[in-house]
């Protein structure tokens, strides 16, 4: 798993939808539900219920919404802060 698709997953479940965390995270929609769909796949369970009023998370899903978001908080905080440079 990459950061990225924590970040994405995460995003799709605070967002209740594809469509506004796609619009959250400046990808299209379709790139988004791609994926969401290949983490689902490599986890071999479904995340999320998708229904017409958005998308809720599944029990796996819940615990995984846990545990990116603590894992994302702990990258953050451990990627070290860089200051552009100045110019000459």
């Amino acid at each position: 798993m990459e950061i990225r698709e924590l970040r994405a997953f995460i995003a799709v479940l605070e967002e209740g939808g594809l469509f506004a965390a796609a619009r959250r995270l400046h990808v299209s929609q379709s790139a988004l539900s791609q994926t969401v769909r290949s983490l689902e796949r490599r986890l071999g369970a479904r995340l999320l219920e998708r229904g017409h009023a958005g998308v809720t998370a599944t029990e796996l899903g819940a615990l995984l919404l846990r545990e990116a978001k603590s894992l994302v908080e702990h990258h953050d905080r451990a990627r070290p802060v860089t200051t552009p440079p100045r110019p000459g």
